[in-house]
């Protein structure tokens, strides 16, 4: 049985496929055309993060699914990470398998699969790029604050238009 919340301060289309248990957080943006299926255990989604088009969040563990806050999926990019830390990239079309988690400030290049066959927690400030997320650098933080206060510019403004030429769905929790 689905059970949805949305906080009546997130932004989330009408197209976007929800099914099971499914929490949005306030300031959120989730655009047309998103699949979100908590198939097994919830998810819960923080606040302040941007779900583009085409983003697929699956999870098929009894175990809750969380995303932090402030993070960023980019077109087309699929996850199954079990933790999501905050201000995290997921670039267009990345993949990341159910065996990550990824703490905060992590960025996943774009068209990148992160499978890794063992569990593994990405540590903060990470950088996976290359084939098949093989290569990694860690970045070393500056400009942290001006990468969050742009991505909060950013949310800000798709809050605005976003419902200007799409239909919403209505939030339900202050």
């Amino acid at each position: 049985k689905d059970r949805i919340t949305i906080h009546s301060r997130a932004v989330v289309c009408s197209d976007v496929d929800l099914k099971g248990d499914v929490t949005i957080g306030s300031n959120t943006v989730v655009h047309p055309k998103v699949t979100i299926y908590a198939i097994a255990g919830p998810i819960i989604i923080g606040s302040g993060c941007i779900i583009e088009e085409g983003v697929v969040i699956v999870n098929k563990h009894k175990e809750t699914m969380r995303i932090g806050d402030e993070n960023h999926l980019e077109i087309n990019s699929r996850t199954e990470s079990p933790s999501i830390g905050n201000c995290n990239l997921i670039g267009t079309r990345a993949r990341v398998h159910h065996t990550v988690s990824i703490s905060s400030y992590c960025v996943i290049q774009p068209a990148v699969i992160f499978s890794p066959p063992m569990p593994e927690l990405l540590p903060e400030y990470t950088v996976v790029y290359g084939e098949g997320g093989s290569e990694r650098r860690t970045w070393s933080g500056q400009g942290a604050e001006q990468e969050r206060a742009l991505r909060q510019k950013h949310a800000e403004y798709l809050r605005e238009l976003l419902p200007k030429f799409n239909r919403q769905r209505k939030g339900d929790v202050d």
